[in-house]
């Protein structure tokens, strides 16, 4: 079976710690133990970008069994705005819908 994952950082490329934030800003955590499949990892990060961003993750990146398969995934503009809740973008062109729903062309 495989497990789906989210890693995090910042437009830099620096690693943001899966731990939760520094006791200001609260992190959301997925399940220690990952996601069985990849709709519920894409539902996961469909419902908590926002705070996501809030504590400093600019980007997200997708892996299977630890092997990236999906991103940069950007959730904030570089200004640190929020990109568009109606859809994250990726910089392979394709489209992550909030709402969990599979990747398509852009």
């Amino acid at each position: 079976m495989s497990v789906w994952t989210w890693e995090f950082a910042r437009f830099d490329g620096a690693p943001v710690p899966p731990a939760p934030g520094d006791g200001r800003r609260v992190r959301p955590r997925q399940p220690v133990e990952g996601f069985p499949v990849q709709v519920d990892a894409e539902t996961w990060i469909g419902q908590s970008w926002r705070a996501l961003v809030a504590s400093g993750v600019d980007v997200a990146h997708l892996r299977r069994d630890g092997v990236a398969v999906h991103g940069p995934l950007e959730l904030a503009t570089r200004e640190r705005g929020v990109v568009s809740g109606a859809a994250l973008r990726s910089s392979g062109g394709a489209r992550l819908s909030p709402s969990g729903e599979e990747p398509r062309p852009a």
